[in-house]
């Protein structure tokens, strides 16, 4: 399965409908885990352990159970 990253613009471009709403919009929803709701702060701990190869450490399980369930990265749940 191909994977994206989005950065600030593309997701802007989502936000208020600019050009190229429509693909960032499509791409999302074509992606495996469709749009999932994650915290910024949430995202960037993510993405660190990602890079890192390291479990993240949290509590989150409403926002990142999901994520947890494709089996790229390893948590450690506190709770």
């Amino acid at each position: 399965m191909k994977q994206y990253v989005f950065d600030a613009c593309a997701l802007i471009a989502l936000i208020n409908d600019e050009d190229g709403a429509d693909v960032v919009e499509r791409l999302l929803v074509d992606a495996s885990l469709g749009i999932c709701g994650i915290s910024l702060a949430d995202a960037m701990a993510l993405a660190q352990a990602s890079v890192e190869n390291a479990p993240l450490v949290t509590a989150v399980h409403h926002e990142l159970d999901a994520v947890e369930a494709d089996g790229k990265v390893e948590f450690y749940w506190i709770r």
